[in-house]
């Protein structure tokens, strides 16, 4: 703490006197000023690094294991005759047969288990060819069971009125695999698919299902 500096100051008036007086105000004030800069207090501010998170090289497996996405393929045997049709979604696998004007369509549909029981998709089926609906008895007596490797399905024919203008016919067979119906169909001109009728058969019973990771070829 420095001393307090006494300052005589010699008697004077007028304006000698506010000369006098103005020159010890002011030095006070510049004692003052440097009293308070020597009691500033500095203060240092550390850097700060951006954070960067360490990534790791490779991720970790789960477990050790590489996880695989497998699906059940549809496999079967072309008859030969069939051409390719056009396939979506819904239809796993599609034919047609033509000859001259007349034409056939072979197709292969899956749909959840409850889709409908057996009798109400034959009864769906037989007004597309302008039959009548029939009663669960009637589809007893009319139905039966076509093998397909270890797989068994149930086995409809119909044949649309001789008197319609076009004549068609209908061989479906529905199986029940891996908690879905399958529906395998043909459709078309009576003629032509009666002349078809046994590769329908033949294709049915080549239908085996797989295990694959990619999609099917079909064949």
């Amino acid at each position: 703490m420095s001393t307090p500096l006494a300052i005589k100051v010699p008697h004077a008036s007028g304006p000698m006197a506010l000369l006098l007086l103005a020159v010890v105000c002011g030095y006070f004030s510049l004692c003052t000023g440097c009293q308070k800069s020597e009691e500033i207090t500095r203060y240092t501010t550390p850097k700060v690094r951006p954070f960067s998170p360490a990534l790791p090289e490779s991720p970790a497996p789960l477990g050790g294991m590489r996880e695989e996405t497998a699906s059940t393929a549809l496999r079967y045997d072309t008859p030969e005759g069939w051409t390719l049709g056009t396939v979506s979604q819904m239809r796993k696998a599609a034919f047609e047969v033509k000859d001259g004007t007349q034409r056939v369509e072979i197709t292969a549909i899956d749909l959840p288990e409850g889709a409908g029981t057996l009798l109400s998709n034959v009864n769906r089926w037989r007004k597309q060819i302008e039959l009548e609906e029939i009663t669960e008895d009637d589809l007893e007596r009319q139905k039966t069971i076509i093998s397909a490797g270890t797989l068994s399905g149930t086995y409809v024919t119909m044949e649309g009125p001789a008197t319609a203008e076009r004549p068609e016919s209908i061989f479906g067979v529905v199986m029940l695999h891996a908690g879905k119906n399958w529906f395998f169909k043909l459709k078309g001109d009576s003629e032509l698919a009666a002349r078809e009728r046994e590769r329908f058969e033949s294709f049915v019973r080549s239908v085996r299902f797989e295990m694959a990771a990619g999609d099917s070829d079909g064949k």
